[in-house]
């Protein structure tokens, strides 16, 4: 084993030239240095690099959070728009054997606002089953109607029969003009009217 004697290691140390004591003096310095770059700044910059990179993914995850707070609100909101929304538009979804009323209700907007009604005819064979759902079957009826009136009294009509208590889709749109009368024209179209047979 081994043994350094301090005493010794001095008196060699004094013996040498003052340059070889600088060099000596400058080695041990340096190896002090190098030893704690190596045992303590290292070391404590790796952790100080682990507790960045958990800061930065803390701060990412709080900024997720707060924008996914503001997109439940905005969820929330829309989601109860829509549920207005289906409640209006199920309270329009008559029942199929609703459909004189249906009827009635076109006929009596139209006499509302002047409106001459010359067909209104609902087309039961190309009636069209939509969907099922608990509480009964969708089908899309369409109904012929032509009617003979000036366009704002048309556009009155239609608007009232949108603005009701029924639900439908337009298509099948045609405007003829009436050649006696300029300001009077024929209006030819078909709506379908969607209704609900109940479970």
């Amino acid at each position: 084993m081994i043994t350094l004697d301090p005493k010794k290691i001095l008196e060699r140390y004094n013996k040498l030239s003052d340059q070889t004591r600088y060099c000596v003096l400058v080695g041990a310095i340096f190896l002090i240095i190098l030893l704690d770059i190596l045992l303590l700044v290292l070391p404590q910059i790796s952790s100080i690099a682990d507790v960045n990179a958990q800061i930065k993914k803390l701060s990412e995850d709080t900024r997720q959070v707060t924008a996914d707070r503001v997109r439940i609100k905005l969820l929330k909101t829309g989601l109860e728009e829509t549920r207005s929304h289906l409640d209006t538009l199920s309270g329009k979804v008559r029942s199929l054997q609703g459909l004189p009323a249906i009827l009635g209700i076109i006929s009596s907007a139209a006499n509302e606002n002047g409106v001459l009604i010359e067909e209104l005819v609902p087309e039961k064979s190309m009636q069209e089953s939509l969907t099922k759902a608990p509480e009964g079957q969708y089908y899309a009826l369409p109904v012929v109607l032509r009617v003979r009136c000036a366009y704002h009294r048309f556009g009155r009509f239609l608007n009232e029969l949108e603005n009701g208590q029924m639900y439908f889709a337009m298509k099948d749109f045609v405007i003829q003009h009436d050649g006696k009368d300029p300001n009077t024209h024929t209006f030819s179209l078909t709506i379908n009217l969607i209704l609900m047979e109940k479970a």
